[in-house]
């Protein structure tokens, strides 16, 4: 096999070794169809990206192309919250509307914008002998630069204004060490480290232009009830005895190589919510 790969050409300022890195890792996650490299691929996720001059919410797989559709799964997210954060006043709710293959948010690119939704059902499974009943908040970040921000949501990831540099946070402090962190580029390409003692994970760098994400999971136990929206307006109460976060920052970068082309669409799930969720 040659040596060079037309996705990954050859540029003076990137020294052979790690070219060979870049291209193995790519390689090696596209070989995977963008399976995990952590827990955090194992779920469908919801991110936030510029489209048509705003910003829309998508739910699938960012980085294997995979786009849900209404009607179909994208309906699952019921009554999500969206927001923007203006500077100086603090987070401000923004209208949405149902599209074919995305939620659109009366918000636009230039602006920080957060997508919540903790409207899920609960989820139930054995753990050490003990039913561990666990209920979901989805979120996701849109930043226009990465400057340095305050986090605002209660498992987040934000930018330091270091290049490749982001902090995770869990009720506005910083995670421990140790903890998975995941960035995707839409092209297929992914790469997995961990934080520091201060919650700050640090990649080698951010290749290509186009747009990434930056990604985490988090569990927690803690007993709770809250009023759950269903599809047709209707509502429940749901009891868990533990809660998960799955939260992602994403943006555009405008600099470095040209962008990784998306790997070819795959169809969106027929079915509905995966078996095992209360109301099922």
């Amino acid at each position: 096999m040659p040596d060079q790969d037309a996705r990954f050409p050859r540029t003076p300022w990137i020294r052979p070794a790690t070219r060979r890195v870049i291209r193995t890792l790519s390689h090696t996650a596209l070989l995977l169809g963008g399976l995990a490299l952590g827990a955090q691929a194992a779920a469908h996720q919801l991110w936030l990206e510029p489209k048509d001059g705003a910003l829309g919410m998508y739910y699938g797989y960012m980085d294997r192309n995979h786009r849900e559709v209404s009607p179909g799964r994208l309906d699952e997210i019921v009554a999500p919250k969206a927001m923007i954060v203006v500077e100086g006043i603090g987070p401000q709710t923004v209208d949405t509307a149902m599209q074919r293959s995305h939620l659109a948010l009366d918000a636009k690119p230039e602006h920080t914008a957060l997508l919540i939704h903790d409207n899920g059902p609960v989820y139930r499974n054995e753990q050490g002998g003990e039913t561990v009943a666990m209920h979901w908040t989805m979120t996701s970040r849109f930043a226009p630069n990465l400057d340095t921000v305050e986090p605002v949501l209660e498992f987040d990831v934000t930018p330091t204004g270091e290049t490749g540099a982001f902090l995770v946070t869990l009720y506005g402090n910083p995670v421990g060490p140790r903890h998975a962190v995941r960035l995707s580029h839409e092209g297929g390409w992914s790469m997995e480290r961990r934080t520091d003692e201060h919650g700050i994970v640090r990649f080698p760098g951010l290749p290509w232009q186009g747009l990434y994400m930056v990604s985490a999971r988090h569990t927690v136990a803690e007993p709770g009830r809250r009023e759950r929206t269903l599809e047709d307006g209707s509502t429940e109460t749901i009891e868990h005895s533990h809660r998960g976060f799955a939260t992602n920052l994403t943006f555009i970068r405008s600099q470095g190589l040209d962008p990784l082309p998306r790997l070819p669409a795959s169809g969106p799930h027929e079915e509905g919510m995966r078996a095992g969720a209360e109301g099922n």
